[in-house]
């Protein structure tokens, strides 16, 4: 059997007719929609019930918890020059981590001269996009971090505590179709 004879089970025309009416879609187009959205629910179901396979959701939240800490002190780590590294000479202050750091970075570039990279500022720029994709894994693990708890409810005792994403999720999609139509 198909994916669509099984969608096509699970809503019939004549059911999705019957919801149509009930609900006072005549246009043809919003009928249309419709059928599609109710029978992408219908699909989609299956996968939002997969969220039951995460067993222990709390030990998650630690986990992505201590992985936002972890970008924040590797963010912190390399936006200051390490203690007692810094060399005065003259009027200048030399920041020999950062510009080793900085003048790997270029070299592992293909097509960059290191040594020019750090005075054109190529390797500040290079430096950059990896700080970015730190930042962008601590705003990731904060997004899942935050999305466990909300789908978690407060309290102890297993499942019987968590909220039903599948529930959640097809109530939310019914409701926007519904207001959308």
């Amino acid at each position: 059997m198909s994916e669509t004879d099984k969608e096509d089970e699970q809503f019939s025309d004549k059911l999705i007719d019957r919801i149509a009416d009930t609900i006072g879609v005549s246009d043809p187009h919003k009928r249309g929609c419709l059928t599609y959205h109710l029978r992408d629910i219908a699909a989609n179901a299956e996968g939002y019930k997969l969220y039951r396979v995460i067993r222990n959701p709390s030990k998650l939240k630690r986990a992505f918890a201590q992985t936002v800490k972890n970008c924040d002190r590797l963010l912190q780590a390399l936006s200051t020059e390490p203690e007692g590294v810094t060399v005065q000479v003259a009027n200048m202050t030399l920041q020999p981590f950062r510009r080793l750091l900085l003048w790997e970075l270029a070299a592992d570039r293909d097509g960059v001269d290191p040594s020019r990279a750090l005075d054109d500022g190529t390797a500040e720029g290079i430096f950059d996009e990896h700080v970015g994709s730190v930042t962008a894994i601590r705003d990731a693990a904060a997004r899942v971090h935050d999305d466990i708890s909300t789908r978690t409810a407060k309290g102890r005792g297993g499942a019987r505590h968590q909220s039903d994403r599948a529930l959640d999720e097809v109530l939310r999609q019914l409701i926007q179709l519904y207001e959308e139509l």
